[in-house]
């Protein structure tokens, strides 16, 4: 089955909307999980309608961990990223996953039928 190219309107419009989303997330304060959550399904969405055919999620850290936002909102990322690594190395040696980390591949999976 043959898919038809995206106009591309379509495209600058999916990229303004991703762009402004992220703008958005350094003026408010970010929600649990649903701005990761919204962060993969807004660059899986725009990636499929561009057209391109693989996207990586280089820091597979956070599908094992999460530091909650009003804990560690005023922390220096120099100081959170040790924290971080620790918590997911732990978490995945005992397969433990993050909420976006089961929200991950049920994404995917739906994505993909």
């Amino acid at each position: 089955m043959a898919s038809s190219k995206p106009s591309t309107n379509t495209v600058r419009r999916l990229i303004r909307e991703f762009v402004a989303r992220i703008r958005g997330w350094f003026r408010i304060k970010p929600q649990k999980t649903s701005e990761p959550e919204k962060f993969i399904t807004d660059l899986t969405n725009i990636s499929r309608t561009s057209g391109i055919e693989f996207v990586s999620f280089f820091w597979v850290r956070e599908f094992y961990s999460y530091l909650d936002y009003d804990q560690y909102h005023t922390v220096p990322l120099d100081q959170i990223s040790p924290v971080i690594n620790k918590v997911s190395i732990a978490n995945s040696m005992k397969n433990i996953l993050s909420p976006l980390g089961v929200f991950f591949p049920n994404w995917i999976t739906r994505q993909t039928r």
